[in-house]
């Protein structure tokens, strides 16, 4: 398992890359779904046609937002932020993934969904782990708006049997991003030389 430093740089050059796939493999999007939070700001870099949030989030994911917690992980060094990392991964892909998560959408995007029935839909997430997260979006999509042509993306897929496997992935299995929304991300030239790949 590796970790990668992805900085705005980066991510933009590998949003580019996810928004080429996608059109190759669907035609270009008439809405972009974002799933909060790391999905939301790949959406909105994305951004070539109206994007719309949805949230649906593992419980962890609110801790790491705490204030105190967000700076103790931006101080460590990136050895011990990586194994923490590492580490984290390891206990979420050790158990079943928790199925029963709830799915909130905008008031905007349910009702771009019922004035647009047919739209092609590309639903985007920063990282995919057990996958629980978007299968419950696209269940969710097609239990509202059954006729939409849903297109599934992710920057990383982290496991190697996900519950839903996105159908354009820039990084597949074994590949952890630190992006710059995440608790421990911090840039630094020597994280970004180290980094490799984009």
């Amino acid at each position: 398992m590796k970790v990668l430093t992805v900085d705005n740089d980066r991510l933009r050059l590998l949003c580019r890359d996810l928004l080429e796939r996608a059109g190759r493999l669907s035609g270009k999007p008439d809405c972009i779904i974002g799933i909060a939070t790391g999905g939301v700001y790949v959406a909105r870099i994305l951004g070539s046609a109206p994007v719309f949030e949805i949230e649906c989030r593992r419980p962890s994911t609110e801790r790491k937002q705490a204030p105190a917690v967000r700076k103790l992980l931006a101080s460590l060094p990136s050895a011990v932020s990586d194994m923490l990392r590492k580490a984290e991964h390891y206990l979420l892909t050790l158990g079943k993934p928790d199925d029963k998560r709830e799915v909130k959408a905008t008031t905007a995007l349910t009702e771009y969904l019922a004035a647009n029935p047919k739209a092609r839909v590309l639903v985007v997430d920063d990282a995919v782990d057990s996958g629980a997260t978007m299968k419950a979006v696209v269940g969710w999509l097609e239990s509202v708006a059954p006729e939409v042509s849903v297109t599934t993306a992710a920057v990383t897929v982290t496991t190697p049997s996900p519950a839903i496997r996105p159908d354009v992935v820039i990084f597949d299995k074994g590949i952890l991003c630190r992006f710059p929304w995440s608790a421990d991300f911090k840039s630094s030239k020597k994280q970004d030389e180290n980094s490799g790949g984009y």
